[in-house]
């Protein structure tokens, strides 16, 4: 009977008050997170469309409803760096529900279902914490490379069938996202953002 605690244990976990929330993981990386972040809204989302996550901040556009005939739809922009909190998603009514609290008031994301709604919570909270110098110098690093155009689009799977690359970006994406991260805006002036990058991101040791 030395195994009895443990059956137990998994007994009151199955039948607990979270048995239908499950938890993801926290992604590892950022880039993750944002991928993460995407597709739970992309493909779980309610009243959001044109999602777009990166590791900085996300757009998208949120219908609203002003009477019952009339709706419309609103141009949304967050920066993770104003994120504070992140709650677990419940289900008050019919829909699943995460909320999140940025500087500028909460956010209330409605979901399909619990897996993208939990999806969309850990990524969330691997985007809420302040992004720290070594990661904007990569992140920096990383679109500047891309803005050059150093990264393929696409990749080969196991197959030999070419996939889209998720490490990649378009050069319109590339420049919001510097803009976005540094505050600075250079267009696609590769040497501008270069030189702005040796003089605000010191190599590493």
């Amino acid at each position: 009977m030395k195994f009895l605690p443990l059956i137990l244990l998994l007994a009151g976990c199955a039948v607990g008050p979270y048995a239908d929330r499950p938890e993801y993981a926290v992604p590892s990386t950022r880039s993750v997170a944002a991928r993460h972040l995407n597709e739970a809204l992309a493909f779980g989302g309610r009243g959001v469309s044109e999602v777009a996550v990166d590791e900085v901040r996300m757009t998208w556009h949120e219908r609203r409803q002003l009477s019952d005939k009339r709706w419309v739809m609103l141009e949304r922009e967050l920066h993770f760096q104003e994120l504070l909190t992140v709650k677990r998603p419940v289900r008050p009514g019919e829909w699943w529900q995460l909320e999140v609290a940025a500087s500028g008031g909460k956010l209330t994301f409605q979901f399909d279902d619990v897996e993208n709604a939990s999806k969309a919570e850990a990524a969330f909270r691997r985007l809420l914490p302040a992004l720290s110098t070594t990661e904007k110098r990569r992140l920096f690093e990383k679109y500047v490379v891309i803005l050059e155009g150093g990264v393929a689009r696409y990749v080969k799977d196991a197959n030999g069938t070419p996939q889209p690359n998720p490490e990649s970006a378009s050069i319109e994406s590339a420049v919001e996202f510097l803009k976005a991260l540094t505050g600075e805006n250079f267009g696609e002036d590769t040497q501008a953002w270069r030189k702005y990058g040796l003089d605000t991101f010191p190599a590493e040791p």
